[in-house]
């Protein structure tokens, strides 16, 4: 029988992805199955149609005309086509991401090296980088595995310029961001389910945090705040700096990555609320004016009712 998975992935496919998808299912490079081909173009055409659930023996004779009907073959065929959606949408992925492109294009060099080529495109992108204004999770991570690559180069060719305190410097601040994100997530969900979580290296690290001048990465802040909000009902102190970074690191940070913080510090604020502070009523829609003016409420363009 036909795989329904295939057409409901398709379903999810807007018309650039669906271009793209074409694309690559007919490129010798990633399939080199006529049969593939096939299926692809009717199930396509049949999504078009409106018919979600064309029979297996219609799809059999659109892939393989006057045979007769196999199941074990129609199966695999299916098989083969879901394997290849799975390589689009992991290529997709890795080419939005255009950080991890420019990761494997340095070890590319390094593998081969190509220590000159290495030097040229590591400056390129140290400027590109110094230029956006992001200063996200992903910024620090790409920083970070930037000079693992960096390291390994300079380590093979035995110079004293080895990086190593940049490399560590990287390593601790995409460490300690990833970590404060994800106690942000534990808390959040430990409000929901009421279970505990062993958080590990959490609290020695907000004392590192607290005796160094780390609190300067926005990242870092923003996400040691929105932890510190979240522990705490009645923490204001860490409440007014999460607002304050909110405000003033919009371009730093993807809309999608604020809106989260822009909840807790909402929440924050429902809480005073319900406890007869109406003073948070100004905090709160300050904050909505501040995030609608950042589409970080938006939902393809679209501001739900709720």
């Amino acid at each position: 029988m036909t795989d329904s998975r295939i057409i409901q992935i398709l379903k999810t496919l807007d018309k650039k992805e669906l271009k793209l998808l074409d694309k690559f299912v007919r490129s010798p490079i990633y399939n080199q199955h006529s049969d593939v081909i096939a299926l692809f173009d009717f199930l396509k055409n049949q999504l078009k149609k409106g018919n979600e659930s064309p029979s297996a023996e219609a799809t059999f004779r659109a892939i393989f005309r006057k045979e007769k009907y196999q199941a074990q073959k129609l199966h695999y065929v299916n098989s083969y086509l879901t394997k290849l959606l799975e390589k689009f949408f992991s290529w997709y992925e890795w080419q939005e991401e255009e950080s991890h492109s420019n990761l494997y294009l340095l070890r590319a060099y390094r593998r081969r090296r190509q220590d000159r080529h290495f030097e040229r495109v590591f400056s390129k992108q140290e400027k590109e980088q110094s230029k956006e204004p992001l200063r996200n999770r992903a910024y620090h991570l790409a920083k970070y595995r930037r000079y693992v690559e960096k390291v390994l180069v300079d380590s093979g060719r035995r110079s004293s310029q080895i990086p190593l305190q940049e490399l560590s410097d990287a390593q601790d601040i995409s460490f300690i961001i990833e970590k404060l994100y994800n106690a942000c997530t534990i808390v959040s969900h430990q409000a929901v389910v009421k279970k505990e979580y062993d958080t590990g290296l959490l609290m020695p690290l907000l004392k590192h945090i607290e005796n160094s001048d780390l609190i300067e990465i926005p990242a870092i802040a923003i996400y040691y705040y929105s932890f510190k909000a979240l522990s705490s009902a009645n923490n204001t102190e860490a409440f007014q700096k999460l607002k304050k970074l909110l405000t003033q690191n919009q371009a730093a940070f993807t809309p999608t990555e604020l809106r989260d913080q822009y909840v807790i510090a909402n929440n924050f604020c429902i809480r005073q609320i319900n406890e007869g502070k109406r003073e948070y009523y100004r905090e709160a829609f300050e904050l909505y004016k501040s995030g609608l003016d950042a589409e970080v409420f938006l939902n393809n363009g679209i501001l739900s009712r709720w």
